[in-house]
């Protein structure tokens, strides 16, 4: 099985190798929500963090606890998972507050499922000021405490530094073959990318080390070397929806570059070595590309995605929205006008996850169409 089919195997059947992991390590999986758990804690106490998804199919089963009317997708998808039962192997869960949204999932899932650990981290929205790392400091540090409690031992600074290495390990490797996609002959396809990191986001990182490591040492596929079409980037919320993306490829565009959590959101900045390793642990989150609903007053985010375009030699942009996510919302004016003052053309694809509509297709195939008669 090549490296991608693996990533994909386990993108697919992630549950599976939870499940798998913990009979070989004898050790806890903890499930964690959102883009702000400092997984490299739990990973240092022997524990393997996975991140929480859905299935994308009709979430009826959760929508009488957390209504359609006002909750997106995503967070019900997630509880949904839940109460099917197809989480029952966790031994906890970690949520930081970043989103209210996976907030009510998560307090859902407490309420009603039963759980050995639950743990929420306070997320300062205004990470831009002076207090927010001294904040996420002390969060952090109740988190250990916390865990370090249920767990019956102290996790040790060799732990840290070791969980830390492994986990800048796995950034630099992502980044490195996010870096070739800058070429006419990237590694990964755009929605290829997307698994890999999703993968990450699920599976241990020294096996997902070694399978970024083989796939930097094959390099790219020979029929990449004259590949064709607009080169689009992927801008959006929490998803784990590759389906829309391949869609987007098929219909003749290359998606070379994106900002989003299942993308270079993850893994675009490292933990420092250097002084006291949970306050490094604590800084490494806070100063990450922020979420809209963290960006102020700098426009952060719209600013970091504009020079990724740059970088990537984007010729479109694609946001993929999420019905009821208020902070993309928001977010949309400012991306349109820096992205349509560099003369990158950009447009809100609003996701139906369950189902590509033909109106999605038809919306997509115009806008590619439109790239490719500008040239």
């Amino acid at each position: 099985m090549s490296e991608l089919e693996q990533f994909q195997n386990v993108v697919h059947h992630r549950h599976e190798y939870a499940k798998q992991w913990k009979r070989e390590k004898g050790a806890l999986v903890f499930g964690f929500f959102g883009d702000y758990v400092p997984e490299e804690i739990p990973y240092a106490a022997g524990i393997l963090p996975v991140k929480m998804f859905g299935c994308q199919k009709a979430t009826y089963i959760a929508d009488a606890h957390i209504s359609p009317e006002k909750w997106c997708f995503f967070c019900r998808d997630c509880f949904a998972e839940g109460l099917s039962g197809r989480y029952d192997y966790l031994d906890g869960l970690v949520i930081t507050v970043s989103c209210f949204h996976l907030q009510q999932s998560f307090d859902s899932w407490v309420l009603h499922l039963p759980i050995s650990f639950h743990h929420c981290l306070d997320m300062p929205f205004y990470v831009q000021g002076d207090l927010a790392k001294e904040c996420f400091l002390k969060e952090t540090e109740r988190f250990v405490d916390s865990l370090e409690q249920f767990i019956g031992k102290v996790i040790s600074s060799d732990a840290l530094e070791r969980a830390i290495r492994i986990y800048n390990k796995n950034r630099h490797l992502m980044r490195s073959i996010y870096n070739s996609m800058k070429a006419n002959a990237p590694l990964l396809s755009g929605s290829q990318a997307m698994e890999m990191v999703l993968a990450s986001t699920l599976m241990d990182k020294v096996e997902h080390n070694n399978l970024l490591e083989a796939l930097l040492i094959k390099g790219a596929p020979k029929d990449r070397d004259n590949a064709t079409g607009p080169r689009l980037m992927i801008i959006g919320a929490e998803t784990d929806d590759t389906e829309t993306v391949k869609l987007i490829e098929a219909l003749g565009a290359r998606v070379v570059a994106d900002l989003h959590s299942s993308g270079t959101r993850y893994f675009w900045n490292d933990v420092s070595l250097n002084g006291d390793l949970v306050s490094s642990i604590a800084a490494r989150y806070v100063d990450k590309i922020p979420l809209p609903q963290m960006d102020f007053p700098d426009d952060m985010s719209a600013s970091h995605a504009l020079k990724i375009a740059i970088d990537f030699k984007v010729q479109g942009a694609i946001i993929l929205l999420m019905p009821h996510c208020d902070p993309f919302q928001w977010d949309i004016p400012v991306l349109t006008k820096k992205f349509q003052e560099n003369n990158i053309p950009i447009m809100v694809l609003d996701l139906d996850p369950v189902t590509i509509t033909a109106m999605t297709r038809t919306r997509v195939e115009a806008f590619i169409e439109m790239l490719n008669a500008e040239g």
